[in-house]
């Protein structure tokens, strides 16, 4: 489907199609709300008609206000009917695009890391968020739609009055609307192709220095180091980026709406002249003049609704191509997976080399090792070598460049995300905690699933527990004051700690420790070395740490540099040869001895 043209019926149709399987309700008050709205606007000045044509006919007035009270309390009850059908619709507009934008994130986890991670990919998943406004997209598009068609409605009531008087004014009228309504076609198409379409990758940058200042993991950095000079520079010459464009975009804008406006004076003058010639000339009567006069002038209103509103829906036609583009975008990964439950995994790398998006080159390099049930593996070597690049792979969020990953001599490529999340306990390397409460963050279950029993085993073995105890509201505690001003801040290592918990908790039948104590100090390191074995049980495991003492808990240790594994040994294998591994180990201990004395 190509989604470069604007479709404002085809969007509108999806949007009331995605809209009524949501809300059929909202659907049918948007319905009544719009012919009542047609059907009212000529109503008051028929009244005002009536009332002058009882003055000129000399009726009595007892006569004159039966007529005119009919009317009023028909008008009163619709005017009563839309107001209760305008209020209700306006929050069910905003429950919608709370649903709608719900929806649009949860679908953007099920997307493919790797592919997702692509640039081009976080513009068009920017670009489709702008469908999910309450006046945008779907919700703007699907209500600037039915205010379309209740004022094509009024125009057509209005054009079978006006043609009591005159065909040709009724062709003069259109055709200036015509030119008017293509006018703002190709404006809003050139402002979206020279302005709305480039901006996306500038409102990221603009986003981020603005979240950035009150970001508390960095604030400490910030402050001491003074960055704010340097993030408002980089923000400065984003924001000088995008005034550029906008300011290009504006005074071409500009130049095509006092045309428009230049028509529209245009538009009345022809539509006054002609009613005064036609009063000179063929003696209309006060209350018929009165009423085309008014008939005229909301017919003059409608079309310019219309018009304008045909730019609103170009424009939000767009964005729903944008949202439906984005949505039809392949970012799963191409794989025939199914599903697979295992208690034990087995993971065999063979030819393994991966490249990011736009490297020269390879990040890892031709990797080939198999990891056995139940064993443990240390993966060592200088920042840089590839070793989160290598759990990402094993992890699922990247693919191979080129060779195969194996899982219980199955490709993982073949295995379903779900089966692959069942069977991964990871430990990242950077600590991400929500504001919820600790059991939940543990437990990443709703509260009624969670198994106390098995969380403070969790808590227990991560070295939490002492600190658990001394909060106030213990498991139920909420991390950060993001959602609650009661939440606590957790210390770097507390918060490592937490993460090995949920790990533990999980209780996967691999477990991935990437730099797990780096924030722990020496004795709580101590602790989880000596839990190990309890919180690993029989599953096999990968351990990434800098600090190579916890290698000798390993049965074998893989050395990686440059993105190529050289070596390959237990502790003891690798220290009885001029290894790398011994090289880096003594660099290590002779510091700490120097440190000792």
């Amino acid at each position: 489907m190509d989604f470069t043209k604007p479709n404002i019926i085809r969007n509108f149709f999806y949007s009331l199609k995605k809209i009524y399987k949501v809300d059929k309700i909202y659907v049918i008050e948007t319905i009544v709300y719009t012919v009542i709205s047609a059907l009212i606007v000529f109503m008051y000045p028929y009244i005002l008609k009536i009332a002058i044509e009882a003055i000129e006919q000399n009726l009595e007035f007892k006569e004159l206000i039966v007529k005119v009270l009919a009317i009023v309390i028909i008008v009163l009850i619709l005017v009563f009917i839309n107001q209760a059908c305008w209020r209700d619709k306006a929050y069910r507009a905003r429950k919608l695009s709370v649903i709608f934008t719900r929806e649009y994130h949860l679908e953007s986890l099920k997307t493919d890391y790797e592919k997702f991670e692509l640039p081009e990919s976080q513009d068009a998943f920017e670009k489709g968020s702008r469908a999910l406004g309450v006046r945008s997209g779907f919700i703007g598009l699907y209500t600037n739609m039915f205010t379309t068609i209740s004022k094509i409605i009024t125009f057509i009531i209005g054009c079978g009055i006006i043609l009591r008087v005159s065909f040709w004014l009724i062709g003069i009228i259109v055709l200036l609307a015509i030119l008017k309504l293509f006018l703002m076609s190709y404006n809003t198409k050139k402002e979206k192709s020279n302005f709305h379409d480039k901006t996306p990758g500038l409102w990221r940058k603009i986003n981020y220095t603005d979240n950035i200042s009150k970001n508390l993991s960095i604030g400490k950095d910030l402050r001491i180091y003074e960055m704010d000079k340097f993030i408002d520079m980089e923000r400065q010459k984003t924001i000088d980026e995008y005034m550029r464009l906008y300011k290009k975009e504006e005074i071409r804008s500009n130049f095509i709406n006092i045309v428009i406006e230049i028509l529209n004076i245009l538009d009345e003058i022809v539509l006054y002249a002609f009613m005064i010639y036609e009063v000179i000339n063929y003696n209309m009567s006060i209350a018929d003049f009165t009423f085309i006069i008014a008939a005229i002038r909301t017919l003059s209103s409608s079309l310019t609704i219309i018009i304008n509103n045909y730019s609103n829906n170009l424009s939000q036609s767009l964005q729903v191509n944008d949202y439906r583009e984005f949505m039809m975008m392949d970012l799963s990964f191409n794989g025939n997976t199914r599903p697979f439950s295992w208690d034990e995994v087995e993971i065999e790398f063979k030819n393994v080399s991966y490249s990011y998006y736009m490297q020269e080159g390879f990040t890892l390099k031709n990797l080939s090792f198999k990891i056995h049930k139940g064993e443990r593996i240390a993966i060592v070597g200088h920042n840089g070598a590839g070793k989160t690049t290598l759990i990402k792979l094993i992890c699922g969020f990247y693919h191979p460049t080129e060779g195969e990953i194996l899982i219980n001599g199955v490709n993982i490529n073949e295995i379903d995300r779900e089966s692959l999340i069942k069977l991964i306990a990871p430990v990242f390397q950077d600590s991400n905690h929500y504001a919820v409460s600790i059991k939940e963050n543990v437990a990443m279950e709703t509260i009624g699933n969670i198994d106390e029993e098995k969380l403070y085993n969790a808590l227990e073995l991560a070295g939490l527990t002492k600190k658990v105890k001394e909060l106030k509201n213990g498991i139920d505690t909420i991390i950060t004051r993001d959602m609650d001003d009661t939440g606590v801040e957790l210390s770097g290592g507390e918060s490592q700690k937490l993460s090995i918990a949920r790990a533990i908790y999980k209780d996967a039948p691999f477990v991935i420790l990437d730099e797990p104590t780096s924030a722990l100090d020496p004795l709580a390191e101590y602790d989880l070395y000596i839990n190990l074995n309890k919180i690993i049980n029989k599953n096999s495991a990968i351990f990434i740490s800098h600090r190579l003492s916890s290698t000798k808990f390993c049965d074998r240790i893989f050395y990686l540099e440059k993105g190529e594994l050289i070596e390959v040994g237990t502790h003891e294998e690798l220290m009885s040869i001029d290894s790398e591994y011994k090289k880096l180990f003594n660099m290590q201990a002779e510091y700490y001895k120097e440190a000792k004395e």
